[in-house]
């Protein structure tokens, strides 16, 4: 899929964690979650939102408050499915060490996220990881892993930044 970009709206790619923090009651998040909300209360119609199966995939995970909530959430955007391609740009970006191999699985998620936004052309990747997506010494990174390979690199950015 390519997008027409006379035609369509910039496209906002929702990592895991945009909707997990839209949900949280936890007071140590509290922030997270109002700026999560302004922004879609406020700017969230501007754009064509979407995600992918691994981020479906994580909040299925697990047992929490609100997850339930969270999936009903997800399944109202547009969810890009993952095949091969994706998954060999996602691989190319973990044996190139974009991020520390500390937690595979949170390595991979992450590799996912940004192999998806980099096949789909998404515009903006929204999230609140700073360590590993919205970091600016990864972005830089990135781009340059993304031009060996042909692709476009999608501005990451946080809920804040695009307020």
């Amino acid at each position: 899929m390519t997008k027409d970009l006379k035609d369509s709206p910039e496209t906002v790619y929702l990592d895991t964690n945009i909707i997990s923090y839209y949900f949280s009651n936890l007071p140590e998040y509290k922030i997270f979650r109002d700026t999560t909300r302004e922004w879609w209360a406020k700017k969230s119609k501007n754009y064509y939102l979407c995600t992918s199966m691994a981020a479906e995939s994580e909040l299925k995970s697990g047992e929490y408050l609100h997850q339930e909530e969270a999936l009903q959430f997800i399944r109202k955007i547009a969810i890009f499915p993952i095949h091969d391609e994706i998954e060999k740009i996602a691989q190319y970006y973990i044996d190139h060490q974009l991020a520390p191999k500390e937690n595979i699985q949170q390595l991979r998620g992450d590799a996912l996220h940004l192999a998806v936004c980099a096949f789909y052309q998404i515009d903006f990747l929204l999230t609140w990881n700073q360590r590993h997506l919205a970091n600016i010494n990864k972005l830089h990174r990135f781009r340059i892993m993304n031009a060996q390979l042909g692709l476009g690199t999608p501005q990451i950015v946080t809920p804040m930044q695009l307020l």
